[in-house]
Order: C-alpha cells, then sequence, then structure tokens
C-alpha cells in the first residue's frame, strides 16, 4: 500500500496555466515464481490498483506487469 499526494501542471501554450494537488492511492500485489527448486531465476507477476483525484474528479485503474528476475 502506497498512499501520498501528487502535483498536476497544465501549460496549454500560455492560454491557460493551472496545477493542482491531489491524494493518491496505490495498493497491489505480486508473486515470484521459481523456475525449478534452488534456480535463482524466477518470473514476477504482479497487480496494482491506482486511484487518483485531479480536477475534484476520482479516477482509477489497473496496472498489470510481469518480469524476469535473475
Amino acid at each position: 500500500v502506497l498512499a501520498g499526494f501528487g502535483r498536476q501542471n497544465v501549460n496549454t501554450a500560455g492560454l491557460r496555466d493551472f496545477s493542482d494537488v491531489s491524494s493518491v492511492f496505490t495498493a497491489g500485489a505480486g508473486i515470484d515464481f521459481n523456475f525449478s527448486k534452488g534456480s535463482r531465476y524466477k518470473v514476477h507477476t504482479g497487480l496494482d490498483y491506482l486511484n487518483t483525484g485531479f480536477n475534484g474528479e476520482r479516477e482509477s485503474g489497473a496496472r498489470a506487469s510481469i518480469g524476469f528476475v535473475f
């Protein structure tokens, strides 16, 4: 679980500049799979949930990842 604050700056070619500060929340989990017992190589899979609230609107999303661990 990771929580904090995020800042968004928008500059539209000098026509309108604004910034916003919002709460940000992320939660996730991952699993490592061994190729074989005693092997130092692994495959890591993960899934995260993201939530932000810029410009007065809450947005949610998911992120999936896969990678190799050497």
